[in-house]
């Protein structure tokens, strides 16, 4: 949830007028596993209307809620060259009764409503194609500027409608150039008053290992990660975490054949292009944190999937979508039985987090920098500035970058697993320049004392 109080942050400062990126967390450009020093607005922008129109968490949530609501309903208008309303509706429920979303809708995460946008804007573009009207290939542009503002990824959509329009030799029709002018102009403006997304300062993927390595590690995510969409635990069952992996193995087979007769013959769509392009980013800036980086993907795979399943001969034509169907009820009832309906935390919900953030709000100074694994969470809660260690490296190294930033104090937790690979012998280490001032059952908080 450290990604949540960033968001946070940026929409109380929008809702109270201040700098947008005015907060008081420290980047450390050598830890690549927590964010940049800023997001992008789009997000933010939602918590603070909602904020705004008196809502709470609560609220957040229901328009996570809402949003899945809206996927499912977006994937149903999108036409079919196959099996038509059946075949779309088939896919929205199975993609929108998946675990995975229902999960997220608990956590204040960018991820549905990204993915929301992203398919409001391929049925806008479709159905631009199907009328021939520009005012629908304007509010397109549009929408893919309000997703790109969500997420920069979003960026990857408008590109593919490019390469696409580029082989098809639509570039310099209208449509084309007033979805370009609705999506490039806000952009621009947004660059103008915003900070840019500082995805540079990520660069942890496989493309620093061998080709072949890296190629097995990025397929090797999103395997994961399609059959983790549907049995995200804890809720769902064991016979629907077994029925996933066939599932899946159908799910993408199904979908790599359709795709490569599209390739092979010259037509690919757009969200072919657009799965390369975002399968390359993911690999190029290293985002292999869950099971959110899949969700754009999802619903087109299971779209095509399914649509290629039904051009399938005899009994594969009827059994492949059935399987589909019935393994999408199962993973509905799954988790509607075993789902914890919980609200979003608004905050630390155990008593030892309380207790170390009202240590450190008491007893340390305003201009106090504190070094901690989940520095923006800090950060939120006690307004003191704070970062993470380095990912690596022996002593001197760490205590070099305490001296850059100023660091005065360290806070251990006894449940990281970072702290316990980076922290514990260092601390045991440098006991001469660390005072224990704080501790309880899950974290210890030491003064660093002058290291110069």
């Amino acid at each position: 949830m450290d990604d949540a109080f960033m968001y946070t942050m940026h929409a109380d400062n929008l809702c109270a007028g201040r700098r947008y990126a005015d907060t008081c967390y420290v980047v450390n450009p050598e830890n690549p596993y927590v964010g940049p020093a800023s997001y992008p607005p789009g997000y933010p922008a939602v918590i603070c209307v909602v904020k705004k129109l008196g809502g709470g968490m609560k609220a957040i949530k229901a328009v996570n809620a809402l949003s899945i609501g809206a996927l499912a309903l977006t994937l149903t208008l999108l036409p079919s060259s196959s099996a038509g309303t059946a075949l779309s509706a088939g896919t929205a429920a199975l993609v929108a009764m998946a675990p995975a979303l229902w999960e997220h809708k608990d956590l204040l995460y960018s991820d549905i409503i990204f993915t929301l946008l992203l398919y409001l804007a391929l049925l806008l573009h479709q159905t631009a194609g199907l009328r021939g009207k520009n005012w629908i290939s304007a509010l397109e542009g549009f929408v893919l500027y309000i997703a790109y503002a969500v997420r920069p990824l979003g960026a990857l959509l408008p590109a593919a409608f490019v390469i696409k329009d580029f082989y098809s030799g639509t570039l310099r029709g209208r449509a084309a150039v007033l979805r370009l002018a609705f999506f490039s102009v806000p952009v621009i403006l947004q660059a103008l008053f915003f900070p840019l997304f500082q995805y540079t300062a990520q660069l942890h993927s496989p493309i620093k290992e061998s080709a072949f390595t890296g190629a097995v590690h990025v397929l090797g995510y999103f395997f994961s990660g399609f059959n983790a969409f549907w049995t995200i635990r804890p809720a769902s069952s064991a016979l629907a975490s077994v029925a996933a992996l066939p599932l899946t193995l159908l799910l993408l087979g199904f979908y790599a054949a359709g795709a490569a007769r599209r390739f092979r013959v010259g037509k690919p769509e757009a969200m072919d292009i657009f799965t390369l392009l975002y399968i390359a980013a993911i690999a190029f800036f290293g985002m292999f944190d869950g099971v959110r980086y899949v969700f754009p993907l999802v619903p087109f795979l299971t779209w095509k999937a399914l649509e290629n399943a039904t051009e399938a001969k005899n009994l594969l034509r009827r059994a492949v979508p059935a399987i589909f169907v019935t393994a999408g009820v199962l993973f509905g009832w799954s988790y509607l039985v075993k789902a914890d309906y919980k609200d979003i935390s608004d905050g630390p919900t155990g008593k030892p987090a309380h207790e170390m953030f009202g240590y450190l709000s008491g007893t340390t100074k305003p201009d106090d920098t504190i070094i901690f694994f989940k520095p923006r969470t800090l950060c939120y809660f006690t307004g003191r500035k704070s970062s993470i260690y380095p990912p690596a490296g022996d002593d001197e190294h760490f205590l070099e970058y305490f001296r850059k930033v100023g660091a005065g104090y360290l806070v251990v937790s006894r449940n990281s697993e970072q702290d316990r690979k980076f922290l514990y012998e260092f601390v045991r280490r440098n006991g001469v320049l660390l005072e224990k001032e704080f501790e309880n059952s899950d974290f210890k908080v030491y003064r660093i004392k002058s290291n110069k």
